[in-house]
């Protein structure tokens, strides 16, 4: 598995994948996903597998007054390729390029009822920061989840 930045070429993969992954009512426009990958603010990172988008994350810096915080913006694997540790390797390089550029908390919203994800964050050091009802829609919700680096 190689882990690089996303790029526009990758566009169709990932509009491919977020399909797969969140279907038409969550998935990103592919407005939004140039714009992620545009921006000097994104940290956007694809795995690739024997050639293909195994999956992507995507790491946001925001500048407050006084400090730097982040935020995992989106984590998506293809089904085919979960369970082999994508996601791990490939949300610990986006934290370690966030911690790298000065962020000291990172923050991310994940599906209530999507407990791989909230385990997945978990294990990476992730905590329960509060309830997020109806987040994504009606009686869909959503947990807010920290992680601080110490």
């Amino acid at each position: 598995m190689k882990i690089r930045p996303a790029a526009r070429g990758d566009l169709p993969a990932l509009i491919a994948l977020q399909q797969t992954c969140f279907g038409k009512r969550e998935a990103f426009s592919p407005r939004l996903l140039r714009r992620l990958i545009d921006s000097p603010r994104s940290l956007c990172r694809v795995a690739v597998i024997g050639g293909a988008v195994a999956g992507w994350c995507v790491g946001r810096v925001r500048r407050h007054p006084r400090c730097w915080s982040g935020r995992i913006y989106d984590l998506a694997l293809h089904p085919t390729f979960r369970g082999r540790s994508v996601g791990v390797r490939l949300a610990r390089r986006v934290l370690a390029e966030l911690r790298a550029f000065g962020v000291h908390r990172v923050y991310l919203e994940v599906r209530a009822d999507n407990t791989a994800a909230i385990r997945l964050y978990e294990k990476l050091g992730f905590r329960h920061a509060r309830a997020l009802p109806h987040y994504y829609g009606r009686r869909r919700h959503a947990v807010s989840m920290r992680l601080v680096f110490k």
